[in-house]
């Protein structure tokens, strides 16, 4: 499953990225970019919040969220605009090395979350163990 959720978000990553470009309603200004650091912290949410939407679609819930909500919720939480992640995606488009060095760092944090939750799901499996042994 964590390995469906990966894939998962490597795929919306690019999406994303695409889908901002071909939908850019603002020309490059060169102001109001988001910081490099505060720009990978909001896409590694993104990227899980596409993937909770995504997941979500396969299990029969009363409840359903939708990915626009949670976009909107991220932009809040970050506190910067739709407008300016445009102009920022954009700048990077027209920098495709530092496009490239972005997204790795992206799927660098995705690939070390992913760890975590396979390192923390082992130690889990081991403590339920020595509960039944003991």
């Amino acid at each position: 499953m964590i390995k469906h959720i990966t894939n998962y978000l490597f795929k919306a990553a690019w999406f994303t990225f695409v889908f901002m470009l071909l939908f850019n309603c603002h020309g490059f200004r060169g102001d109001g970019r988001i910081s490099e650091k505060k720009l990978v912290d909001f896409l590694v949410d993104l990227h899980i919040a596409n993937a909770i939407v995504a997941e979500q679609r396969h299990i029969d819930l009363t409840y359903q969220l939708d990915s626009a909500s949670l976009h909107g919720s991220l932009f809040q939480k970050y506190g910067f605009t739709k407008s300016q992640f445009d102009t920022t995606m954009l700048y990077y488009s027209r920098n495709p090395e530092k496009l490239k060095v972005l997204m790795n760092k992206v799927t660098a944090r995705l690939q070390e979350m992913e760890q975590e939750a396979a390192a923390e799901k082992e130690h889990m499996k081991k403590a339920d163990m020595e509960i039944v042994w003991s």
